[in-house]
């Protein structure tokens, strides 16, 4: 079921907590060559409003992953839930978190090819991290928040990665309460190409309807099962 809390296995990473689900299934053919040797990384919300690894989105989104032959992995930032560190509040020094999973992915996992999936503040991490951390070849941007004054904190990420040409996918709510939808599309239309922009309707920023969360979820799979991540350049 959607919310049935199927975890992984409990991990450290350096001085990160972890939970790493093996992949569950093989997926679509396309993603055929993700199998094995692929990872997906997925970040949360903001600490400061409560925000950790055990979102509902973020535990389904490695569900999901795991279910199309990746390694998944949630991870909590540094200072939240027994990761070690402090969170900054820009989440400047959270993009070294990132870099350190997709590390440990490739030492110890053996993956050749990483894919982020960020969530809400998650998401502009994960934007940030992307041009810099090689093994991580594109970006899955769920409810990124950029409205208002969270662009003064948080807008630094995107602009880091604004000439990034790792394909990245960007999914927002219609109703989502930090950022309107004509403001999302504008935004998400300054990022370099290839990327997809998408809006569920009737979807919040915390995907509190079943409904949206399916749709979610079929857009990633689409997406991801496309595999225009696997053949990004440099």
């Amino acid at each position: 079921s959607l919310m049935s809390r199927h975890r992984g296995e409990s991990v450290k990473i350096g001085n990160l907590v972890a939970d790493v689900l093996r992949p569950t299934g093989q997926g679509p053919a396309e993603a055929g060559t993700a199998a094995g040797d692929a990872v997906a990384v997925i970040t949360h919300p903001h600490p400061w409003l409560g925000g950790n690894m055990d979102f509902p989105v973020c535990i389904y989104l490695q569900q999901a992953m795991a279910a199309l032959g990746f390694t998944a992995i949630r991870f909590n930032f540094r200072g939240v839930g027994g990761s070690k560190g402090w969170s900054t509040i820009r989440g400047t020094s959270e993009r070294e978190d990132i870099a350190q999973v997709c590390e440990h992915a490739q030492t110890q996992l053996g993956a050749s090819k990483v894919l982020l999936l960020g969530y809400s503040y998650g998401s502009c991490v994960a934007l940030g991290a992307l041009p810099d951390v090689d093994v991580a070849k594109g970006a899955v941007i769920v409810s990124l928040p950029l409205g208002g004054p969270v662009w003064w904190l948080l807008g630094h990420h995107f602009t880091a990665a604004t000439s990034c040409t790792k394909p990245r996918l960007f999914v927002n709510g219609a109703q989502d309460s930090f950022m309107s939808e004509h403001s999302f599309y504008t935004t998400a239309e300054t990022a370099a190409e290839p990327r997809k922009i998408e809006v569920v309707e009737g979807a919040d920023h915390f995907w509190h309807s079943p409904e949206a969360v399916e749709s979610l979820l079929r857009i990633v799979r689409e997406w991801v099962s496309a595999g225009s991540w696997l053949r990004s350049g440099p």
